[in-house]
Parts: structure tokens; C-alpha cells; sequence
């Protein structure tokens, strides 16, 4: 919920001009770098440190049920009495219960890193002491994942041809779809806010902070937390041809994770691709 997916930055973005050719092979440089520095990854992690916590195996789903139960259930009473407002007032309002409630469950990670995480906030990576490195750190990681996903996307885009027909597509993001269709200034700046900043930050730390440090504790190995947490983050998404490149984008997130112990640098990430979707749209719409 209020994801912005990765399908679109890939299908907006033009590969025939020069910053999509070096887009692309700038990934290609970094991730092919990374993958002869690591033995094609399985050395990426071998120094990472585990974060110890005594949080119970059921308390982060349990966080995220009512993350998708509350909002819901607000923005349905919240339609039912303000019917008759206009259509783009009703995702305003429908953004503003979103943020609000990715807020108040930021919070209650938070507090529950502090309680139940060894080192309190500091054990969980939240710390803005080398915040000027994740900020950097985060734009290579993403520059060095984007030829992987990109190629998951072109993939499923393939595949779904394949077996549907020649007529598939991989739709755009509803928020997405109501940034292209509405041009009130507020509305953009409410999903701006959203989309690119709280549920970013919300959904990393529920994601990579509770569930794959719980994981990772609980199986003692740190690739397999990993890829449980990738895959449960892409099928949460409701658009099945999304999930083989969330998948790809969340391992990314999860390694920046494990690899820097702060939880700052798979938000920069999260925040970025979800910035450049949205840019994506605006650059699309001004070449109309």
C-alpha cells in the first residue's frame, strides 16, 4: 500500500537517449565492480554483524496486519462522508490518513526496536552519525541494481506476452496514475510526501529493520533473511507481474542493510526510486 512501483521509472524512461544508455551502463560498471570484489556475491556479507533482539517471531506481521487493516478501514469511513467531494479531493484525503498512519507505525517500530533490539536504537541502525555516506552510498546501490531490474522488469514484460498475449502490460501504480491524471498542486505535493518520504521510511523499517533482523536471528544465516524478506516484500504488492523486480529491488535494499548496520541507507534507496517514478511522470508529461 502506496508503493510506487517499480514498473514505471523502467517503461517511462527513454533507453535510446544518452542518460538511459548511461543509466544502464553505469549499473552495469558498479554491479559487475561489486560482483568481482565479492565472488560474484557470496562474500558480500561475510563481515556483517547480526543485530541482536529478543522481538517474537510474530510481532512484525502483526504490525504490518493492522498497517493494512487501519488505513483501509479510515479511507472507506472517510469516503462515506465526504461523498461528495471531487474525486482528486478524495485522494488527498485518502494520502493524508496513509501518511498518518505510516507515521504512527513508524513510531510504534521504533519504540519497539528500542525495547526489544540490543543497543536500543542504536543496535537497530538508526543513527545519523555517517548519514552523508548512506545518502551517497544509497544512489549506487540503486545505480548498481538497476540492470538487474531492469532486466527482471523487460522479463515478465516477455513472459506475460508469452502466455496472455500480445496485448500485455505492466499497468502503472495507481498513485502514479493520479499524479498523471490530476494536476492540483496539492494533491502532487500530498503524494510526493507519501509516496517518497513516509512510507519509505515506514515500510523499511517494518521490512528490513523488524522482519529480516527477526529472520536473520532466527535462522543464524544472513542471505536466506535476505531473500525471505525480499519475497514477502514483493508479494504484499497486489500486482502479481510487479513482483520479480520488487524482489530484485527489496534484495537490494536488504544487502544495503546487512552491508552498512544502518537503516537509513535502504530508506535513501526506497525514497529515491520512488522520487524518480515520480519525476518520471512529470518528464513524460512535459514532452506531451
Amino acid at each position: 500500500m502506496g508503493e510506487i512501483n517499480i514498473a514505471e521509472f523502467v517503461r517511462d524512461l527513454d533507453y535510446g537517449s544518452v542518460a538511459g544508455i548511461a543509466v544502464l551502463l553505469g549499473g552495469v560498471l558498479v554491479l559487475s565492480y561489486w560482483l568481482s570484489e565479492t565472488c560474484w556475491g557470496r562474500d558480500a556479507l561475510k563481515d556483517s554483524q547480526a543485530r541482536e533482539n529478543f522481538l517474537p517471531l510474530h510481532t512484525p506481521f502483526f504490525v504490518l496486519a493492522a498497517w493494512f487493516l487501519i488505513p483501509a478501514v479510515a479511507m472507506a469511513v472517510a469516503r462515506s462522508l465526504t461523498e461528495e467531494l471531487a474525486d482528486w479531493k478524495g485522494v488527498v484525503v485518502d494520502n493524508i490518513i496513509l501518511s498518518v498512519a505510516a507515521l504512527v507505525a513508524s513510531g510504534v517500530v521504533v519504540r519497539l526496536a528500542a525495547i526489544y533490539f540490543h543497543g536500543g536504537l542504536r543496535g537497530f541502525g538508526i543513527g545519523f552519525r555517517h548519514i552523508g555516506k548512506d545518502f551517497l552510498c544509497a544512489a549506487v546501490n540503486l545505480l548498481a541494481v538497476w540492470p538487474v531490474v531492469t532486466g527482471a522488469l523487460l522479463l515478465t514484460l516477455r513472459a506475460g506476452q508469452w502466455f496472455v498475449g500480445p496485448d500485455f502490460e505492466i499497468g502503472r501504480h495507481e498513485e502514479l496514475q493520479f499524479f498523471s491524471d490530476y494536476t492540483q498542486s496539492s494533491l502532487r505535493f500530498v503524494i510526493v510526501i507519501t509516496a517518497a518520504v513516509v512510507v519509505p521510511v515506514f515500510e523499511e523499517l517494518l521490512f528490513r529493520g523488524l522482519i529480516q533482523s527477526v529472520l536473520r536471528s532466527r535462522l543464524g544465516r544472513v542471505w536466506p533473511a535476505v531473500f525471505i524478506t525480499s519475497a514477502f516484500f514483493a508479494v504484499v504488492h497486489p500486482t502479481a507481474s510487479h513482483w520479480p523486480a520488487l524482489f530484485v529491488l527489496a534484495l537490494a535494499l536488504g544487502y544495503a542493510y546487512e552491508k552498512s548496520g544502518s537503516i537509513l541507507r535502504p530508506i535513501f534507496i526506497h525514497s529515491f526510486f520512488n522520487a524518480i517514478s515520480i519525476s518520471a511522470v512529470l518528464i513524460e508529461q512535459s514532452n506531451v
